[in-house]
């Protein structure tokens, strides 16, 4: 019975000096001066969080990672531009269609010979060998920071999907979810 109420003790002491010492103080904020610090050129918000474990900022916040954009990767070489063109169409033929079409108008269709499986996975292989965070600006500034954390965040998980091996490949869904995620960001159009 000791024992537990001297760790009850430590442990709310140990809550108590953290919250004087680490945590900020409350300070009751108006809605205007709250929204003050969200702003999409303000990363006061960011500030005071340090993530222990990796002993970085934390992750950035959406405003941020919808603002991150690659837009010279398409510009960058011949074998670039022809991809980036390529995948342009593929998503707009095969992967941005209106789930729920106009039934007045001739709604656009996955076209059968390109909309394949076969096709989305080699896409994303291409992808993934033109290597686009390969391109990116070194990483000083607070958006070059997000640009390559948003795309070493893509590049991971599709080769982790190009690479999957156990219980067969990614699902088409999944590889169609990254190709629109990657021509968001590249500037070819698309949406999260």
């Amino acid at each position: 019975m000791k024992i537990t109420s001297l760790l009850y003790v430590a442990v709310t002491f140990a809550i108590h000096v953290y919250c004087k010492l680490v945590a900020p103080p409350f300070e009751a904020k108006s809605p205007a001066s709250a929204l003050a610090n969200t702003t999409l050129g303000s990363t006061t918000a960011l500030q005071g969080h340090v993530d222990t474990l990796n002993n970085t900022r934390g992750i950035p916040n959406p405003a941020q990672v919808a603002l991150a954009k690659h837009r010279t990767f398409c510009t960058s070489s011949d074998n670039a531009k022809i991809h980036c063109a390529r995948l342009h169409a593929y998503i707009s033929r095969c992967v941005d269609l209106n789930p729920n079409p106009d039934p007045h108008s001739n709604p656009p269709s996955k076209q059968p010979g390109i909309c394949t499986s076969a096709n989305g996975f080699r896409f994303l292989k291409a992808s993934i060998d033109l290597d686009p965070c390969g391109s990116l600006g070194d990483g000083k500034g607070e958006k070059d920071k997000v640009a390559r954390q948003v795309c070493e965040r893509w590049w991971r998980e599709a080769k982790r999907c190009r690479d999957k091996r156990r219980r067969g490949p990614c699902a088409e869904h999944h590889v169609t979810y990254l190709l629109r995620c990657l021509g968001t960001f590249l500037g070819l159009g698309g949406a999260y």
